[in-house]
């Protein structure tokens, strides 16, 4: 059962990566009942807080550059209005998941998974919070 809001369905922000595999990752979860959507990367503007009204969990989408992973993950966990939002990070190989570590503030799962899977990682998220426990295998 998937985890809900006040309002509805869980939002969830989709950033950075291949935007293929982004806004299919979006499609996807939005099929599964979830309120996704793919920001294109971009927390660089103005009012970032304004991107991430109401969201309860953020995704980095694989093939994120390391530039804009960190730029991101310091606006998530830096803006107090999103610093308690968990944040899980899709990862194509053990390499990545070992050179993208962040310690306990984002969740690693590895990607591709079955849609099953990733729902089960987002559920585990939203109910830890801001402290994932970890990696899929």
């Amino acid at each position: 059962m998937m985890p809900q809001g006040d309002s509805g369905p869980a939002k969830i922000a989709i950033l950075g990566g291949d935007a293929l595999v982004s806004r299919t990752l979006e499609v996807a979860l939005q099929d599964v009942g979830y309120d996704a959507r793919y920001l294109n990367g971009s927390l660089t503007d103005d009012e970032p807080t304004e991107l991430l009204d109401e969201v309860r969990l953020v995704i980095f989408a694989p093939r994120m550059s390391n530039g804009s992973r960190k730029a991101a993950l310091s606006t998530v966990k830096g803006t107090p209005a999103t610093a308690r939002v968990p944040v899980l990070e899709l990862v194509t190989t053990a390499s990545d998941a070992s050179e993208n570590g962040h310690g306990e503030l984002v969740g690693l799962v590895f990607w591709p998974c079955p849609t099953e899977e990733l729902e089960r990682e987002i559920e585990a998220a939203l109910l830890n919070g801001a402290n994932p426990k970890s990696t899929s295998k």
